[in-house]
């Protein structure tokens, strides 16, 4: 069976199977793959942790002109992520990665037919049926935070080079994201 969204009978509201992977098949390849793989952190807009996000903004000298600012969350990350994007993106930094010999003798083709194999393998069990997780990167998974971090970080690379008025600053932590701009151009960098 192929699973598609669950809804609760209670509030016909979707669910998101978060299922763990621990003992899993797959577990130990994507373990792997994360320690060889750590293609995280690499933009200066992503924070490590949460107090990061007060010591930059207070390096940021802030003009008269009226800021808005705008606190956001990505609904659903690792489960909204398209597999095929997470797949192009990793290959392109994986290629690009001067240090992949240091971590690994694998190579980068075999690297990706795992990471591959790992993505549109997710099987799970709810109701006594099984099922296969047919969009994004699981809940559950080690190798998805990296995964959905990665993709993160080329999205907003993306977005902000080629804003027409990109905003003042742009922080990430996790995907909960804080922007400063002119309120005039709020929509349309959303929109962007």
């Amino acid at each position: 069976m192929v699973s598609q969204k669950f809804t609760n009978p209670k509030s016909e509201r979707p669910l998101r199977p978060i299922t763990s992977s621990i003992g899993s098949p797959t577990c130990a390849v994507s373990k792997h793959l994360v320690s060889i793989c750590p293609l995280s952190g690499g933009t200066t807009s992503q924070l490590k942790t949460v107090q990061n996000l007060h010591k930059k903004s207070n390096k940021i000298l802030l003009t008269a002109t009226k800021l808005w600012s705008l606190l956001t969350s990505v609904k659903s990350l690792f489960t909204s992520i398209p597999v095929d994007l997470a797949l192009t993106i990793t290959r392109e930094r994986l290629q690009q990665d001067k240090n992949l010999k240091d971590r690994t003798n694998m190579s980068v083709s075999n690297i990706m037919k795992l990471l591959d194999f790992l993505l549109n393998h997710n099987y799970f069990k709810y109701d006594d049926i099984h099922s296969r997780k047919v969009f994004g990167c699981a809940m559950g998974s080690p190798i998805s935070p990296v995964l959905a971090d990665l993709v993160m970080a080329e999205i907003e690379e993306t977005a902000m080079s080629t804003a027409p008025h990109p905003p003042k600053w742009w922080f990430r932590y996790v995907d909960d994201s804080h922007t400063c701009m002119k309120r005039d151009h709020v929509n349309e960098f959303h929109f962007h």
